[in-house]
């Protein structure tokens, strides 16, 4: 499911990153999204992780939130340091119902932080972010993100956001 999940395909996982300019990364993407970012940091600890046996027999169960480590059998799962948490089908009728039910089932210890980003500064931290080399071409190794770096680099951006007369 890890790997399919980041090639496209939608699965019940929910991405994360143990590397917080990652999580920046795809934070501020988007960079003409209409809505603020939000990147969390908080602390897992080993006994909130399971194993793969582990996680598949536990789904539909309500048992402490756990998170899955995958073993790295993708260039894209290494580069972009993932892991993910899974979650059990339910339907939700609306993003702010899921997102409450998913922040109830967030344990205390996790000392959850919040940053938001908001939307002004999306384009300005992604080509700090291309700078310090956390790009498409690194977060998805192969000809697709090299391609998508190529068009990035080539379309100014970078260099209209990165000059201090833009602020």
């Amino acid at each position: 499911m890890a790997l399919a999940q980041h090639h496209g395909l939608p699965t019940r996982l929910l991405d994360w990153t143990t590397n917080p300019l990652v999580a920046l990364f795809f934070a501020v993407e988007n960079t003409s999204a209409e809505f603020e970012a939000q990147v969390y940091k908080g602390k897992v600890y080993d006994e909130q992780i399971y194993d793969y046996k582990e996680t598949t027999s536990a789904v539909g169960r309500k048992e402490p939130f756990k998170f899955y480590m995958p073993t790295y059998v993708d260039r894209r799962l290494e580069a972009q340091s993932s892991c993910f948490t899974l979650h059990p089908l339910i339907e939700f009728s609306n993003k702010d119902a899921y997102f409450e039910h998913f922040a109830d089932m967030l344990p205390k210890e996790l000392s959850l932080t919040r940053c938001v980003v908001p939307t002004r500064y999306f384009g300005m931290i992604k080509a700090e972010l291309n700078e310090i080399g956390i790009s498409y071409k690194t977060m998805f190794p192969g000809l697709d993100g090299l391609c998508k770096s190529l068009r990035y680099k080539n379309s100014g951006d970078i260099e209209r956001l990165l000059d201090p007369m833009f602020f």
